[in-house]
């Protein structure tokens, strides 16, 4: 989010909202907080990370719907909020499952008496020779 005003810009007072599959979920606290405590000077910008639920792996989609609103988009010269804006973001999600192809590959290594001391083995895990 980038300030473009004159002014600081304050989000505390905004509402953040997140539907999925038209039914509101709750935000994680920490991200959420950190969002409504920001403070933005003029020209400059924040990054804020908010943090859903898991989704139900059930879904084989999903409508995120992700709502901010009562932002403040213009400041009158004395700071105040003169203009507020409500902003929404729709995302389409689809679950494909993945699989992966790996290989186990097993080596088998014989230490020494000495090595095998100094790894702490017991002196029963060496090979005799």
């Amino acid at each position: 989010m980038t300030n473009h005003t004159t002014h600081v810009l304050r989000l505390q007072g905004s509402v953040l909202k997140l539907n999925v599959n038209g039914r509101q979920v709750q935000l994680g606290a920490a991200g959420k907080n950190e969002f409504l405590e920001g403070t933005l000077t003029p020209n400059d910008s924040g990054h804020y990370t908010v943090f859903g639920p898991d989704i139900d792996p059930t879904f084989q989609s999903a409508t995120l719907d992700f709502q901010l609103f009562d932002i403040p988009i213009e400041i009158d010269k004395a700071g105040n909020t003169t203009e507020k804006a409500n902003l929404a973001w729709t995302f389409k999600a689809t679950l494909e499952p993945k699989s992966v192809q790996s290989e186990k590959k097993t080596e088998h290594l014989v230490l020494d008496a000495g090595a095998a001391d100094k790894l702490g083995c017991p002196a029963s895990a060496t090979a005799s020779k």
